[in-house]
């Protein structure tokens, strides 16, 4: 690939890697800055430009509250409104190459969230023979604020899920661009993490979105619970629900119109319902971070019944698909103290089936308890989500789905203390939520941690079924054990440790209470 590539709008200027095997162009945008009077409107397309507008250099992040303080975090070094921009990486030396396309949904609850990560550069799958994209989007308040002044703007009466829009105006542009890039538009893979999976899900289920990509890759989340916010966590609500939200954000502000709401500041907007220090590990994510910050169930990017009875109905967008969890998704995450908090935090979360939790994941000490709600919000926030994503999928696509879980644990550095002197972390947080996003992109090196040869066994590894996936929409490949496709029947699931094994769907006992939590008791029964 030349250091010069024509896209629609012009051409770029890119960066080589330092043996010249891979080109970079960063910063590429994809669609109208969202600033001033588009603000909380659908993207728009950027117009053409003269010369050559170099491509070197990350764009800033989307604004966002304070990042979660924590060992593990990633601090933007810049963020801006003006932030609708991605970043190619490529080894192809010429754009008739057509190599697969892998498309990269940063994690971060819809609230944070970086294209810029170290963790997730991609110049080490591109080596490897796909062209990684990796990009930014509208986040939080900036990115899904709705509000009945806004619905009215819209030529659909709806509001909200500017982020979504943003996803979608990008996969446009890798269908009119990626070409350019020796990458082939007709075999896109989207795959993301955490609040990037649960992309996959919304877009899976979205009309807006057919025919843009052609396989999904899903770790670690989804939005299958279809309900308002749970247990102190956010989920898809409606869009009236959003939209009265909305109204009482702007009564707080003072804002008496649309057009006063687009004249207050990013900060004044992020800063109601806030007391404006970080959102800590330890505290949780209190309910505020989310209010007027996620997507809404509006009837036209997402449809009125819901993602859950899209894929009941069989009515996604069908395609090929990988999803699963890792071992200890809770670490970290807000829970009980003690055991009488657990019992406490139970019955108000859970009120008539708080005797089926407390079966389900029983405690009688503070150890016990403390482990049991880990392995609890875990469950509820992710391992269901994707267990519930492969059940409903392997039973309505024409498509394979495989199934995971991730075992395997990182080589903490000495010193390393989450949560902050409560023991080795190798035993609390374990394969926790993200663990294996690294090992993913092949990038262990960009964190100084005392990584061993089973560690980049484990990288190689899957890293190479992600590949051959997007490549085939099959994992499967010379030298890595057989990964078989999940069905209703046996829930046949690869366990992702130093060396993969197969086996049934783990927990399933204990998932099950969710089933009867969120209202699934009988409709994911085999024999129904």
């Amino acid at each position: 690939m030349r250091g010069t590539v024509r896209i629609e709008q012009g051409h770029l200027s890119g960066s080589s890697s330092t043996d010249g095997a891979v080109w970079s162009f960063k910063g590429i945008p994809y669609a109208k800055p969202p600033l001033g009077s588009l603000r909380w409107r659908p993207p728009e397309p950027m117009p053409f430009w003269d010369g050559v507008r170099p491509a070197k250099e990350f764009a800033a992040s989307p604004v966002q509250p304070r990042r979660v303080t924590s060992p593990l975090s990633y601090v933007p070094p810049a963020m801006s409104e003006d932030c609708l921009t991605l970043n190619v990486w490529t080894a192809a030396r010429d754009p008739d190459e057509r190599r697969p396309v892998m498309v990269w949904f940063y994690q971060g609850a819809q609230v944070w969230g970086a294209a810029s990560a170290p963790i997730c550069d991609g110049e080490a799958l591109a080596r490897v023979g796909v062209v990684v994209v990796t990009f930014a989007q509208r986040l939080g308040r900036i990115g899904n604020f709705a509000h009945p002044g806004l619905s009215d703007e819209s030529e659909h009466g709806v509001s909200g899920n500017y982020g979504l829009l943003d996803q979608i105006a990008m996969l446009k542009w890798v269908q009119r661009n990626i070409a350019a890039f020796g990458g082939n538009p007709n075999n896109v893979t989207i795959f993301g993490q955490s609040a990037g999976s649960s992309n996959v899900s919304l877009l899976m289920a979205s009309p807006l979105a057919k025919g843009l990509f052609h396989r999904g890759i899903a770790q670690s989340g989804g939005e299958f619970i279809n309900t308002r916010p749970q247990a102190g966590w956010s989920s898809v609500s409606a869009l009236r629900d959003t939209e009265k939200d909305g109204v009482r954000l702007a009564e707080v502000l003072g804002a008496r119109s649309v057009a006063d709401l687009r004249e207050r500041s990013p900060a004044d907007i992020m800063a109601v319902w806030s007391d404006e220090k970080p959102v800590n590990w330890r505290d949780g994510f209190p309910n505020p971070v989310f209010i007027c910050a996620y997507p809404n169930v509006d009837g036209y990017v997402i449809p009125e019944m819901g993602v859950r009875a899209v894929f009941e109905r069989g009515m996604q967008n069908d395609v090929p698909l990988i999803t699963g969890s890792n071992a200890i998704e809770g670490a970290g995450k807000i829970g009980a103290r003690n055991l009488k908090e657990y019992n406490e935090m139970a019955k108000n979360t859970y009120g008539p089936l708080t005797e089926r939790f407390l079966k389900t994941f029983p405690a009688t000490t503070d150890d016990e308890a403390r482990e049991a709600w880990t392995l609890g919000i875990g469950d509820q926030l992710f391992s269901w989500q994707n267990w519930t994503f492969a059940r409903l999928h392997a039973r309505t696509s024409d498509y394979p789905v495989y199934y995971y879980r991730y075992r395997h644990i990182p080589p903490y550095p000495p010193g390393f203390e989450f949560p902050e002197g409560e023991g080795d972390p190798r035993k609390i947080l374990g394969a926790f939520h993200g663990a294996e996003i690294q090992y993913v992109f092949r990038t262990l090196e960009k964190r100084d941690w005392p990584w061993q040869s089973e560690d980049r066994q484990v990288s190689n590894i899957i890293s190479s079924y992600w590949m051959n996936f997007a490549k085939s929409g099959d994992p499967n490949g010379p030298g890595l054990p057989q990964w078989p496709r999940f069905d209703d029947a046996n829930e046949r699931t690869l366990f992702f440790d130093p060396v993969p094994s197969v086996g049934k769907a783990p927990d399933t006992d204990r998932l099950s209470f969710w089933d009867a939590h969120f209202g699934l008791v009988g409709q994911l029964d085999p024999a129904k």
